[in-house]
């Protein structure tokens, strides 16, 4: 019995053990794909000439436009690739929770919770491809009044697709994880074994993120004092997390 229980805790702890691995390389490469905040992304492709609009798209035409001339593009102003960010970022939190699941049981479980319902709900509401199906399907369209139906779904869309209007769906899943997020990185700042410094970062860099999406609805103003601190934090975090990770590899779980 005894030699049963000691193969069933090393099983369970190789399965934890797999999950920082998993967790260290997604971090690593959340990172490397991290999201730079819209404008930034914009005058960048100016600057190479990869678009030639003067602004970024506001109405559903215009994103319409932007989608037939360069998908790539508008799919990736649309944070159609946050997808995969939330996925990797959602891999990362599991890797932390298996440093840290020991302590704080249920405040590290409920992080867990908040990072499996953001993830469900911006991935049932990002609207990126649905705005390109109403594209498509806009100039494909000889019917004037079919037309103005799909200008008209495809401006809901593009109100459902914006992180920053309150109550949507997409706000609901950034305000979740960084929640979590923060959640998760008091837990390393109690527990360790986890780096102190990097709890820090992460606490920061997870608050100014909720202050980002609070602020723009009720102070939009303010939100770019936020907006600023959040991105470059938030990217020493994922990179200096996967590094953690990857070496707490063989540690007892």
């Amino acid at each position: 019995m005894q030699r049963l229980n000691e193969t069933m805790s090393d099983t369970i702890g190789q399965g934890w053990r797999s999950f920082r691995l998993i967790g260290g390389i997604a971090a690593l490469l959340a990172a490397l794909l991290f999201r730079r905040w819209l404008s930034a992304e914009f005058g960048m492709f100016q600057s190479l000439g990869w678009v030639q609009i003067q602004a970024p798209p506001s109405t559903s035409l215009e994103w319409f436009s932007l989608l037939q001339t360069n998908k790539f593009i508008g799919l990736l102003l649309l944070n159609f690739f946050d997808i995969v960010n939330y996925i990797l970022a959602a891999l990362m939190y599991l890797g932390i929770y298996s440093v840290i699941r020991n302590h704080d049981q249920a405040y590290m479980r409920f992080a867990m919770f908040l990072t499996a319902i953001g993830t469900a709900i911006y991935l049932t509401s990002n609207q990126a491809t649905n705005i390109l199906s109403l594209s498509n399907q806009y100039f494909a369209s000889i019917n004037d009044v079919q037309k103005q139906l799909i200008l008209a779904a495809g401006q809901y869309a593009l109100t459902i697709n914006d992180p920053v209007v309150f109550g949507t769906g997409v706000f609901w899943g950034y305000m979740f994880f960084y929640a979590a997020g923060f959640i998760l990185s008091i837990g390393i700042l109690r527990n360790g074994p986890i780096t102190k410094w990097i709890a820090v970062v992460g606490i920061i860099a997870n608050a100014f993120g909720l202050i980002y999406f609070v602020t723009s609805f009720f102070g939009p103003s303010l939100s770019i004092i936020p907006a600023l601190g959040t991105a470059p934090l938030n990217l020493v975090w994922y990179i200096a997390i996967g590094i953690q990770l990857l070496r707490h590899m063989k540690t007892e779980a």
